[in-house]
């Protein structure tokens, strides 16, 4: 084709968080102004040449673009081809400019603690100067998308830590940028106590382990008391479950102790009760003969265990009695994988003797699906990688696992429990779909999806949830729903700062739904989410009273009846 003496018409688009937007929206024409477009000569009369990216279309360049400073100029080349003016194409064009002009930023956040790094999640990641806000998940791990060109810093606080300096990159179009490292120093603290049996004598050798909470989950401290009972233990500042084990005694755990930085220690002291006439109990869990890994053995409501890697059940000592023994699958398990079923037995602990548990855990009742996911061209072109999510329409829980297609698209999710999902596709630089599916016992269902280009149509929403007296509610779950109840988003539960941040929402009216033990749910509807703007949400939720509840122990520990 010969592009000597190419007339160009072109518009102009500017902004820096938006550069693509409305320009690319509007019908451009190839022959001067029409269709509704504002056309103009453009003052370069740029050739393909000289373009920084050239759009192809049925193998001809037809258009392409240039970026000077904060400004998008983007050209259609008048050749007479009927194909551009299809609206179809236009947008497709419009779409993958998008992604090639925008970036991203992904890094980590951890802290160093006897020389072993440990993930920090729930630490708050900002790039200042914005609305972008992101959340570290469970590995320390926060990703920034659709950030346009520019220079950029990011903030990182969490809890528990010392704040690190603040760090500038910069996010050149068309790349993610990796970020070094995040590396938070502790705020020392520490807990002293002394551990006692129900007599008020000291117990030495006692274990206790400190479990961090909220940002300093996975940082975990232990300690062995002394013979006369004390201890003294430095942690890093926040909060901590404590639990408390000594053999022949109950194993003793208090939720929710503080230690913070700067103050005097905080004193905890604990009393466990001597267990009466013991036995032991052990023993295997499995499927066909393969042992199952992570299965929780409940014996009494404060006292569980879970199963090794060879299936068995931690030798356990209990009081000379009869028990009802629950055996949970855990989410996340090889066993809830495979949709095993939980189970209940009943032993009898004789004083001086070992029980053995041995259970071949059985299938519950599952289904299956599968499909493919095209773009919307005329091709229909299989999407490679893009991943499928299941969630369940009754309890919003996610399902455990997810699909992933292949180069033709495909994708097949086996195992799945019987009941009713949501199903999302979802894939870099398109719109995620969602549809209905029932899983049916021993039934291979069919869902396809077609995906368009991806949405610029996007706003951002921040909830925070209190209670009706103004306190922070950490820990409540979140839930957003399309108010035509075609798109559910379920999140994770409310971060230590008591927020949930969706980051990016498609344009369009939602229902927050807060829910969670101990509070009266609530709904929002009417949540308008605009184009480039920042939504605040506060929810306030009324708390219920709390049930006192617990076991009444005589002086050697044993339950009394009645």
């Amino acid at each position: 084709m010969e592009l000597s003496n190419v007339s160009t018409y072109a518009t102009t688009l500017t902004g820096a968080n938006d550069p693509i937007g409305e320009g690319l929206s509007l019908d451009i024409s190839l022959n001067g102004p029409g269709n509704g477009a504002r056309n103009q000569d453009h003052p370069d009369n740029l050739t393909v040449r000289d373009a920084d990216v050239v759009f192809l279309y049925d193998g001809a360049d037809v258009g392409g673009t240039r970026y000077i400073g904060s400004t998008y100029n983007v050209v259609f080349f008048s050749f007479g081809f009927e194909g551009i003016n299809d609206a179809e194409a236009r947008q497709t064009i419009a779409k993958r400019l998008m992604l090639y002009y925008q970036g991203g930023l992904v890094g980590y956040v951890n802290t160093l603690k006897d020389s072993k790094v440990y993930y920090i999640r729930d630490a708050t990641v900002t790039l200042l100067g914005t609305p972008y806000t992101a959340i570290t998940n469970e590995k320390g791990y926060y990703f920034f998308s659709g950030i346009a060109p520019g220079e950029y810093t990011i903030r990182v606080r969490a809890e528990g830590f010392e704040d690190p300096k603040d760090k500038t990159v910069t996010v050149h179009r068309g790349d993610v940028t990796e970020v070094s490292d995040f590396v938070l120093q502790i705020k020392p603290a520490q807990f002293r106590g002394v551990v006692t049996d129900q007599n008020d004598q000291a117990i030495g050798d006692a274990g206790l382990l400190f479990v961090g909470r909220g940002s300093l989950e996975g940082i975990n401290y232990t300690d062995t008391t002394g013979f006369d009972g004390r201890y003294e233990i430095d942690v890093a500042e926040g909060t901590y479950d404590l639990r408390i084990s000594k053999v022949g005694y109950w194993d003793e755990t208090i939720e929710g102790v503080s230690a913070w930085e700067g103050g005097s220690a905080t004193w905890v002291n604990v009393t466990i009760y001597r267990m009466r006439h013991p036995g032991n109990v052990t023993g295997i869990i499995d499927y066909e003969e393969t042992p199952l890994e992570g299965i929780r053995v409940v014996f009494l409501d404060n006292l569980s265990v879970e199963t090794d890697e060879d299936g068995r059940i931690p030798v356990t000592m209990l009081p000379a009695g009869n028990y009802t023994v629950k055996i949970k699958v855990v989410e996340g398990t090889a066993a809830y994988e495979l949709g095993l079923k939980s189970n209940t037995t009943h032993i009898e602990i004789v004083e001086g003797e070992t029980t053995w548990i041995n259970m071949t855990l059985e299938a519950g009742a599952v289904g299956s699906v599968h499909g493919t996911v095209t773009d919307n061209t005329q091709n229909r072109n299989p999407i490679e990688g893009a991943e499928i999510e299941l969630v369940n329409r009754d309890t919003g829980t996610p399902l455990g696992k997810k699909g992933i297609t292949d180069k033709d698209g495909y994708y097949s999710v086996t195992k799945v429990p019987v009941g009713d999902y949501y199903i999302r596709a979802s894939a870099y630089g398109y719109t995620t779909q969602q549809k209905v599916v029932k899983i049916v016992q021993d039934e291979d269902r069919t869902v396809n999806f077609v995906l368009p280009p991806g949405e610029e149509e996007i706003g951002y929403l921040l909830v925070r949830v209190n209670t009706t007296s103004g306190l922070p509610l950490a820990g409540v779950w979140v839930t957003l729903v399309e108010e035509n109840e075609t798109h559910m988003i379920v999140v994770d539960k409310t971060n230590t700062y008591a927020q949930y941040n969706f980051g990016s929402l498609q344009v369009g009216t939602y229902t927050i739904r807060v829910h969670g033990n101990g509070i009266l749910e609530r709904a929002i509807g009417g949540i308008e989410i605009r184009r480039d703007q920042s939504t605040v949400v506060d929810v306030a939720v009324t708390v219920i009273s709390p049930v006192a509840s617990g076991t009444v122990r005589d002086i050697d520990g044993s339950p009394i009846a009645g």
